[in-house]
């Protein structure tokens, strides 16, 4: 339909900043964070002493490690690591009779509502 999982959008920008960490990308938070909690180290380790946001993106370093070694690309992109996160998912048979016709706005809820089986008939009515 077009419409983002918030959920895993902003899991793969938490990981799209764990990208930018591993890739050591010429910013001056990405030096900070090099300099204070990994300190050259080569497998990072969660401190208790950094941030809740500090540990989040250190937490997605195995989505990146996954998506790095099928893309086998330098570069992250949210969009690229949403595709992953979110899968491989089929495309909904009724996207034509939603999207693709010259129907009334009114038309178009209802059909959604229908779809999404929360349409009041008298059958639900009566439950």
């Amino acid at each position: 339909i077009g419409l983002i999982n918030m959920k895993v959008w902003n899991r793969a920008a938490i990981a799209k900043l764990c990208w930018d960490l591993a890739n050591k990308e010429d910013k001056l938070w990405i030096k900070w964070v090099h300099t204070y909690y990994i300190k050259g180290q080569r497998e990072w380790q969660r401190r208790k002493q950094a941030s809740w946001m500090i540990q989040k993106i250190m937490s997605a370093q195995q989505s990146v490690e996954q998506v790095q070694q099928q893309q086998r690309k330098n570069k992250g992109v949210i969009r690229q690591l949403y595709e992953y996160m979110k899968g491989v998912q089929q495309k909904p048979e009724w996207n034509s009779l939603m999207f693709n016709n010259a129907a009334r706005p009114k038309a178009y809820f209802t059909m959604w509502i229908m779809l999404n089986q929360r349409l009041m008939t008298v059958d639900r009515l009566a439950q």
